[in-house]
């Protein structure tokens, strides 16, 4: 799961030739650089025999530069009313594929023309989320092909004149990021419910979130029945039997707040025998996204370790099968709660696969609040 690493710097020489960088991104609303001549008169050079400046990304040979690469990424104008810091996040997803593209491996991201308002505050930060979407490759592209190969990109350099940019908070918060798109976009026999519960698993080793996997479908229906019942029709089939991961993070020092955190992660999901039709079922793989959007929180969590803080988090990870066994409306099923569930319409299994861990996590808070 790497991604490039992050380094800052404030020195205006990791722009030109003869530093370690080998290409300089530059991300602006403008077709000037505040922070270096010799990026400034290149720009000026090709403004004055390319009209197309400004308009697009585009990679200009430039041999004073790193690399002999200085990449100017527009945002656009910034100054219609649905213009907001998503133009910079934009721009610098261009430009840096831009830059892989031209075979640049460690490049210098610059962001200028920022505008003042509150809205573009964290124009940097997200310019470098954006840049590291954009190089993310699918899981089974990394794992067929291998990471160095179809993610070539090793560091990105941020020009930070001002030294606010943390670091480490712009690190762990991709490194979450990218856990959340490897669980929510692989296919689904890649990420079946025991493969998204070992990748979690993986993810989280060394780290101070703590994995609890329960793979016991006897527990499971006992603890988890609504769960169990939506992944009834999986059973057959051992690779798609449901599993509930629990992740815990617990902070340093006295905790002032506790996070409870539920997320779905439905593997694939047909709609039971309220099945989706005419083609509606493609992309029902990502069904996972809320347990997928919960552990790169998690990871986040484990990269920045709060203080204060602990977090407790369920992922309720199944397939909503169709089979012999399946769950079927006008079912009446009790939760783990005591409350009894009609089933209405199968295709709406996410709330029951995440009702029973609900109940549990409100049984911890009362028991975290009697203790107190």
């Amino acid at each position: 799961m790497a991604f490039p690493n992050l380094y800052i710097s404030q020195d205006p020489g990791a722009l030109l030739s003869g530093s370690d960088n080998d290409a300089v991104i530059l991300v602006s609303s403008q077709k000037d650089c505040a922070v270096s001549k010799d990026v400034e008169s290149v720009l000026h050079s090709v403004a004055a025999v390319d009209k197309r400046l400004g308009t697009d990304a585009m990679l200009i040979h430039a041999p004073e530069i790193a690399g002999n690469r200085l990449i100017h990424a527009p945002t656009g104008p910034l100054s219609h009313d649905y213009d907001d810091v998503r133009n910079f996040s934009d721009a610098a997803a261009k430009g840096i594929v831009l830059a892989k593209e031209s075979g640049a491996i460690n490049p210098v991201l610059l962001v200028q023309g920022i505008p003042e308002e509150v809205a573009f505050e964290n124009a940097i930060e997200v310019s470098f989320l954006g840049a590291c979407q954009a190089l993310w490759q699918p899981l089974e592209a990394r794992e067929s092909l291998g990471e160095e190969t179809v993610e070539p990109v090793q560091s990105i350099t941020i020009l930070d004149m001002s030294d606010r940019i943390d670091a480490d908070y712009l690190s762990g918060l991709e490194a979450g990021r990218r856990l959340t798109r490897d669980l929510a976009g692989t296919e689904p026999e890649r990420m079946s419910p025991p493969n998204f519960a070992d990748y979690c698993l993986d993810a989280m080793a060394g780290s101070p979130v703590s994995v609890e996997v329960i793979d016991d479908q006897a527990k499971i229906a006992q603890d988890f029945p609504l769960l169990a019942t939506v992944g009834r029709a999986s059973q057959t089939v051992p690779r798609h039997q449901p599993r509930v991961v629990k992740l815990c993070y617990e902070g340093d020092g006295p905790i002032e707040q506790t996070l409870f955190i539920v997320g779905k992660a439905v593997t694939f999901d047909t709609g039971g025998v309220d099945i989706k039709t005419g083609g509606h079922m493609a992309g029902m793989s990502r069904d996972k996204g809320g347990a997928a959007a919960v552990a790169g929180f998690m990871k986040a969590v484990a990269k920045l370790r709060p203080t204060g803080l602990k977090v407790v988090a369920f992922l309720a990870a199944e397939r909503n099968s169709v089979g012999a066994d399946a769950f079927v409306s006008d079912e009446i099923v009790t939760s783990h709660a005591g409350v009894r569930v009609r089933i209405a319409n199968t295709d709406a299994e996410g709330r029951l696969a995440m009702t029973d861990s609900l109940s549990h996590c409100r049984l911890m808070a009362l028991e975290a609040e009697i203790r107190s």
